[in-house]
């Protein structure tokens, strides 16, 4: 046999496909995984992730929300004594729920349909339904291929034999709010938004004092690779005697990097009390994932003059969330500019828990 091949490409995350009968919109994403050479897994009793010889962990992650069912479907070749399963892992990449079972607790030999014989047929497909606990940060989960045992064992994962995964998320049960007849983003050529506008019947109430300099964070979800241009915000009341300055948009990308900033919006914010969208000084293009919709306000305007629409959900906003995660948050003051990187786990709550709606965006 010739030596193991390069590390194949991980397949990109397929595009939304067509809404099914249920309202689902459907995903695939694939893993290929070709760097292994042929040796031993890691003997273990306990359960473990398997990986290849260079420790390349045989896994495949999937964009998806709580609820989403995702289907999975795998394909190699493997000898030996151990016993397999295939297993949802935690955000943090710990084993969850194991298919065999469907619970956090594995069948004593695993996955019968993956038993160490030669004398059964071989069946590798399982489906597994998304909690919040096994979302990352990313906005993504991942099943990867788990085993146990301290006898021979090898699964082939090389150029010649590759070892593949191929993901499909077909939505919640009930079919998703994406297939459904609520609003879409799509429908008013938004690739997302913080909530439907209709909805956005509050605006902010805004003192130069508190605002000025301090930093607000509004999380939006990217559900399939885009390329990002534009941010919406919905302009609602003007100051004509603000004296404005240092007033940008930008977003950041969940570990925090500036991914995508306007120019200085100020004259923008002066003129034109509508739903306006302000152009990115560089589109990007967005991997899926949770992102940050950045606004920086600076200089002086009379309180309640300048205002954004904004959502009736104030405080609430942040159920069952902490940092770094919290939908609706402020961060650092005394800021002329958005830093080109932002320590998310520093999000507060202080001067929004004083009443503030959180602001309507959309992206385009």
């Amino acid at each position: 046999m010739g030596p193991a091949g390069a590390t194949g490409a991980t397949g990109a995350t397929g595009a939304a496909g067509a809404v099914g009968a249920s309202g689902t919109v459907i995903r695939e994403a694939e893993a290929r995984i070709t760097d292994g050479a042929v040796v031993d897994l890691t003997a273990s009793t306990p359960w473990i992730i398997a990986t290849t010889s260079v420790g390349t962990p045989l896994q495949c992650s999937i964009p998806a929300a709580v609820g989403d069912r995702i289907r999975v479907d795998m394909a190699m070749m493997y000898v030996g004594g151990h016993f397999m399963d295939i297993a949802l892992l935690t955000s943090a990449g710990a084993i969850s729920v194991y298919g065999s079972s469907g619970t956090s607790s594995p069948l004593a030999e695993g996955a019968p349909w993956l038993y160490p014989s030669t004398s059964f047929s071989k069946v590798a497909n399982e489906k597994f339904t998304v909690g919040a606990g096994h979302i990352d940060g990313s906005g993504n989960v991942t099943i990867a291929l788990v085993h146990s045992g301290t006898s021979s064992g090898k699964v082939y994962a090389n150029a010649t034999y590759p070892w593949r995964m191929m993901l499909t998320n077909i939505g919640s049960v009930n079919g998703s709010a994406a297939g459904s007849w609520d609003p879409r983003p799509s429908e008013q050529g938004l690739i997302t938004w913080t909530g439907d506008p209709n909805d956005a019947g509050h605006v902010t109430a805004q003192s130069s004092g508190g605002v000025a300099g301090r930093i607000t964070l509004v999380r939006v979800p990217i559900r399939e690779q885009v390329t990002i241009s534009n941010i919406w915000l919905g302009l609602s009341g003007i100051d004509a005697g603000a004296s404005l300055s240092n007033c940008y948009l930008g977003i950041y990308d969940s570990a925090g990097n500036r991914k995508g900033v306007t120019a200085d919006i100020s004259a923008s914010l002066m003129t034109g009390a509508t739903a306006k969208a302000l152009p990115l000084v560089a589109p990007f293009v967005a991997a899926p994932g949770f992102y940050f919709i950045a606004m920086l306000l600076g200089g002086t305007w009379t309180t309640n003059s300048l205002t954004f629409k904004a959502t009736g959900a104030g405080i609430s906003v942040n159920a069952g969330l902490t940092a770094p995660l919290l939908r609706y948050s402020t961060i650092l003051t005394g800021q002329t500019s958005l830093p080109t990187s932002l320590t998310l786990s520093g999000q507060g709550t202080s001067t929004i828990n004083t009443g503030w709606g959180s602001q309507w965006y959309g992206i385009s």
